[in-house]
């Protein structure tokens, strides 16, 4: 399912630059099943106010149901005159690609995410912010974030994630 987020960091102890948090974003998107696209043009950072606002483009799995189906071939007249304009042809629900997924259980503790003690607090906005519009459950986190409740240096958020399979 595409759709485009909109995510605030508003910093806590750790501060990152716009492309600093793009990438521990986009590693940590990629764990849980999405494929991002670059930042698009609206990304702004605000380090006086101690805000990063990035707004960005992503695919990821979903359940083949009925409700996932009517959302992804539902448009509204403006995609209708957009495609009548570019010549496309919007898709059916007999269009869109279907694949065999998973559920699949993940740490953030896993070392390929290269994630620190100091983005404990990244994780628990992206947690609120991001990981309920995609197909992601979480099993279990922290309380709060402090170093004393982070496992080997990294936070310690496991969840359930629809992966596509193989």
């Amino acid at each position: 399912m595409p759709q485009v987020i909109r995510f605030v960091y508003r910093t806590g102890d750790t501060a990152y630059t716009c492309s600093g948090l793009w990438q521990k974003l986009a590693g940590m998107l990629m764990h849980v099943g999405a494929r991002p696209a670059a930042p698009s043009d609206r990304l702004r950072c605000d380090d006086i106010a101690g805000t990063v606002t990035l707004q960005f483009a992503l695919e990821s799995p979903v359940e083949a149901t009925p409700e996932n189906l009517r959302a992804l071939t539902d448009f509204d007249t403006e995609d209708l005159l957009v495609a009548r304009l570019q010549g496309r042809k919007l898709p059916s629900e007999e269009d869109v690609t279907r694949f065999p997924a998973t559920w699949r259980t993940l740490s953030f503790r896993d070392s390929r995410l290269q994630l620190t003690a100091g983005d404990c607090e990244l994780v628990r906005q992206m947690r609120r912010q991001i990981l309920p519009k995609l197909s992601v459950e979480i099993v279990s986190e922290p309380p709060v974030c402090s170093s004393l409740l982070v496992h080997g240096g990294r936070p310690s958020m496991t969840v359930r994630a629809l992966l596509v399979a193989g």
